[in-house]
């Protein structure tokens, strides 16, 4: 049930290795990613936890990371695209997933008395933006992601 199932699969290719960066169902909430390394479709799945580093928020940096792209022309960069469906969140979010998990869980109780989302936001999804993030990867090849306010594809070449 949500938050705990997974949606927007981004697959990407580095060498031989295979990885899925996927997303909580939360509706239009930022939750926290996770990205698997995977050695066939049919085979062994590993997770490899939230690749957002330093996101205290754990929501993706308010992101919902659904595109992996291979840069053309840098060997070995990997941009991942979200979508910032809600651009009017505040810092101080609830932990979005134990609401959901209140919701779909028939065994959690439901959402408290006068707990409403739209506390939260305006829902307005036509002002919503992207955030576009440079994937690194550690020692061992697992892949992640940090926050930086602006950067180049001459920082990567």
């Amino acid at each position: 049930f949500p938050p705990f199932t997974r949606e927007a699969p981004a697959y990407f290719r580095r060498g031989e290795e295979r990885f899925l960066l996927t997303s909580g169902t939360t509706g239009y909430f930022p939750n926290p990613s996770e990205v698997c390394r995977i050695s066939s479709f049919h085979g062994t799945w590993e997770d490899l936890g939230d690749p957002c580093v330093d996101d205290t928020a754990h929501n993706s940096f308010c992101a919902q990371f659904s595109s992996v792209f291979h840069h053309p022309e840098v060997p070995d960069l990997y941009i991942a695209l979200g979508d910032r469906w809600l651009t009017d969140l505040s810092v101080h979010m609830p932990d979005i997933r134990h609401y959901y998990e209140l919701i779909f869980n028939p065994e959690a109780g439901g959402l408290p008395e006068g707990f409403d989302f739209h506390d939260y936001t305006d829902n307005n999804t036509s002002e919503a933006d992207y955030v576009w993030l440079p994937i690194r990867f550690r020692t061992d090849g697992t892949p992640y992601l940090e926050w930086v306010d602006r950067w180049k594809v001459e920082d990567f070449s």
